[in-house]
């Protein structure tokens, strides 16, 4: 039996008539007596008399008018509750490429077949986004993570990888180049990112392979890769950087280290215990993984 039913019935017995009460909720009498058979047919007895001058409630109908108004009344309540209860976000913490360069595309999908799902975004660095995710504060994350560097038992998924090249500015000397060799690029002052970074901690490891140590060559630290290509786009140093992000520059030219062939891998790391939306972005990513990040990517 629907709500409207009783609802309906109620009008009719706050109004005594079966016309008074069509007429205050814009229905027809023939609805009205429709909604008030159908309540009587659910319970199997008459609950109202009709007469010349109104209706009047018969004695299995007194009887069950305070029942029929507790139960509109706390399904009114229930669903006003619901309105108001706080929907929680799906928080998410990203590094720097993730956050600005893919998750927009992600979500323009992802909010096409979920439009009532909210999101509270983290941009920070890699080992930032780790943090997060051990303090309970997101329980996802979107990042470049070292092998073993999260702390406790997370769920990662690789989604795509990014090669670590050489930009310079279009006058600088290593411009006419396609690809050099490290020792070449070390000539100049290097642009790194801060040592939180992924790609800081990327070209630690590489370097420390190639008995280089990173920290007494001559670099310059900013903040984050943005700031690195700034950097670049100025002419006041070279980069060893995002591929994916040298590529929005029209002043920056893209080398390849020939002894230097990194790709750094971007992962999708989440807590086991999430909330239901969590769980539905979760499992749309995975499902959708190679669609949505080779669609993504090829249009970078």
């Amino acid at each position: 039996m629907k709500l409207e039913y009783i609802k309906t019935f109620l009008k009719v017995v706050e109004e005594g008539s079966i016309l008074h009460a069509a007429k205050s909720l814009n229905l027809s009498t023939s609805t009205v007596s429709l909604h008030i058979n159908s309540v009587e047919k659910f319970f199997g007895v008459r609950l109202l008399e009709r007469g010349k001058i109104g209706v009047k409630l018969t004695e299995d109908g007194k009887r069950i008018l305070p029942e029929l108004r507790r139960i509109v009344e706390r399904i009114e309540k229930l669903r006003e509750d619901l309105k108001k209860r706080k929907k929680i976000p799906v928080r998410i913490a990203l590094g720097n490429i993730p956050g600005i360069l893919i998750l927009p595309k992600i979500l323009r999908e992802f909010k096409r077949e979920y439009p009532e799902i909210e999101f509270s975004i983290y941009i920070k660095n890699s080992s930032k986004c780790g943090i997060l995710l051990d303090r309970h504060e997101v329980n996802i994350a979107i990042a470049c993570f070292l092998e073993n560097e999260l702390k406790n038992d997370y769920k990662i998924v690789e989604l795509f990888k990014d090669r670590l090249i050489l930009a310079v500015h279009k006058k600088h000397p290593l411009s006419k180049y396609d690809c050099v060799k490290l020792k070449h690029v070390l000539k100049y002052p290097l642009i790194l990112p801060s040592q939180s970074s992924g790609i800081f901690k990327y070209l630690k490891k590489e370097f420390t392979k190639l008995g280089i140590d990173l920290y007494k060559i001559n670099y310059v630290e900013v903040s984050n890769v943005f700031s690195q290509i700034h950097a670049v786009i100025n002419n006041l140093g070279v980069a060893i950087t995002s591929e994916l992000l040298a590529k929005f520059s029209n002043n920056i030219k893209i080398i390849r280290i020939l002894d230097l062939n990194v790709e750094r891998k971007i992962f999708l790391a989440y807590r086991k215990e999430l909330t239901p939306d969590e769980r539905i972005f979760i499992d749309f990513i995975i499902k959708k993984k190679k669609y949505l990040f080779d669609k993504i990517l090829s249009k970078l």
